[in-house]
């Protein structure tokens, strides 16, 4: 056998063409100039738009090596992202700055969010790809645990709850993932429920988060009424601590009721929930869910009310909207993207799945019954 080696070689070698004999194995140089296996390249706007904003706001602590980061990069092109052995950023030339593994997962995570465009702009997420994936066992038990979660995070007030609406970005990898983006109002909604009986509680809440209580009162009632309470004490026949109780009880009911049923995220939140997740295949939208409500005996829903205009108009601005909307025996879906695409509110062009098994609803009647014993 080892005779006939040297010459199975030759035979092999006489039967390559001879412009493929003047290969010869990388010089030095162009060794370096590789990318190195294994290394991501990363999405201009991560250094255009995302980190700027990282070392601005100093978000989670990395504003400085953000900074660091920034002056590296700056001039450069075609920068990479390598993880093995340790995180740091890397040029073609073989220029390497060390990362932190903090804000390495940061940039990943941010290269991810914008590396789903192509993807997406070359293939939509169909409908078909919702509905089969909402409605697989998987899909159900994910959006099962969406509306605990929604109904973990309960606000309480005089003996009551409301459950808030909870929503952010979709995505799809063969399955529907629902990424969580913090409402813009839930925490002053949690600070007006704590302090339903202090109308100076609630004017520093105002003063202390104009924008968050401005989008928790939209209709202005509890700003009117804490504006009003010191002239009502100055009349003549001042209004008695009863009177000013009950109407401070009824108003601060009705904006937790009406805040509840509003999810809204800012620029901010949506930047963190962008920094901090991991991100994969296709993008599919914004979402927001339409919780159950607490009923006598069970939970309640008001199927005939979704989606709502607010709903549609976020479709037809946004391009793409899901809607998931809580029933006692299931779920519905909503996929308002031909909205969109037709650039008008038209709820006859909403598209729907359903979901309804005994299951759901044992599993959330125990919820109830749990819950009312508290």
């Amino acid at each position: 056998m080892r005779q006939l080696l040297p010459a199975l070689s030759l035979l092999l070698l006489s039967a390559v063409p001879t412009r493929a004999l003047d290969w010869a194995p990388p010089s030095l140089e162009h060794a370096q100039r590789t990318v190195p296996i294994g290394a991501r390249e990363i999405h201009p706007v991560v250094f255009e738009a995302t980190l700027p904003k990282v070392a601005a706001k100093d978000f989670r602590g990395l504003g400085s090596e953000a900074g660091r980061v920034l002056d590296w990069s700056a001039g450069k092109s075609s920068l990479y992202l390598v993880t093995e052995p340790s995180p740091a950023l890397t040029t073609r030339t073989g220029e390497k700055l060390e990362l932190s593994g903090a804000l390495a997962r940061v940039i990943e995570h941010m290269n991810r969010y914008f590396g789903m465009t192509p993807a997406t702009m070359a293939r939509p997420v169909s409908f078909e790809e919702l509905k089969a994936s909402a409605l697989s066992p998987e899909g159900t038990a994910r959006i099962a645990q969406i509306f605990e979660g929604s109904i973990a995070g309960r606000i309480r007030i005089h003996g009551r709850f409301v459950v808030p609406e909870v929503g952010g970005e979709a995505t799809f990898d063969g399955q529907l993932r629902f990424h969580l983006m913090d409402d813009l109002t839930r925490p002053v909604l949690t600070g007006i429920a704590a302090n339903a009986d202090d109308p100076e509680a609630l004017r520093r809440l105002f003063a202390e988060h104009p924008d968050a209580m401005k989008a928790a009162d939209d209709q202005g009632m509890l700003a009117r009424l804490l504006e009003r309470l010191p002239e009502w004490e100055r009349r003549p026949v001042p209004v008695t601590p009863e009177q000013r109780e009950k109407v401070l009880r009824l108003t601060v009911e009705s904006v937790l009721m009406n805040g509840a049923d509003t999810y809204l995220f800012d620029p901010d939140t949506q930047f963190a929930a962008i920094a901090d997740q991991d991100w994969s295949g296709r993008y599919a939208g914004r979402w927001h869910s339409h919780p159950p409500s607490p009923g006598t005996s069970g939970w309640t829903f008001s199927g005939e009310n979704f989606p709502s205009g607010a709903d549609m108009d976020i479709a037809v601005t946004s391009g793409q909207n899901i809607v998931l909307a809580f029933h006692p025996e299931g779920f519905d879906l909503y996929d308002l993207s031909p909205l969109g695409d037709a650039g008008k509110a038209d709820l006859g062009l909403a598209r729907k799945a359903s979901y309804r098994s005994a299951a759901w609803r044992d599993r959330f009647q125990r919820l109830f019954d749990r819950i009312a014993r508290e």
